[in-house]
């Protein structure tokens, strides 16, 4: 097997590798790996399409990185309080409840009569 091949394996094992990944900027680091060998190897072959394409794929991962670690804005979460009998509460508890019996199995939900409840939540917005 020659290095030319060897290229393009390496960059097939990290794109299918960033694509197995939960974590998005594991996915977006290894795929920039990925595709910036991809694109090498695009290339140093002559396939100019892919090349071009993983080179735009490149930028794309270098885009979202960017403004993952270099955003001025970091604070993606906020803390909320929120009643014990809100329906958000009753319903994220019964959506989460078997993730929650399997990483916590002892959680049992029992507020105090007038104590809130503090939710860690991933700010959502809809922009124009």
């Amino acid at each position: 097997m020659d290095v030319i091949h060897i290229i393009g394996y390496t960059a097939s094992i990290l794109i299918a590798t960033s694509l197995m990944m939960s974590s998005i900027v594991k996915l977006r680091i290894i795929n920039f790996f990925g595709a910036a060998t991809f694109s090498m190897y695009g290339f140093i072959i002559g396939a100019y399409p892919v090349g071009i394409l993983n080179g735009f794929i490149t930028l794309i991962d270098i885009y979202y990185l960017s403004e993952i670690f270099f955003k001025k804005e970091k604070e993606f979460f906020h803390v909320l309080e929120i009643k014990p009998d809100s329906d958000y509460l009753k319903y994220f508890l019964n959506y989460y409840k078997e993730d929650i019996n399997k990483f916590i199995p002892s959680f049992e939900f029992k507020p105090c009569g007038d104590c809130n409840v503090l939710m860690n939540m991933l700010a959502m917005g809809i922009t124009n």
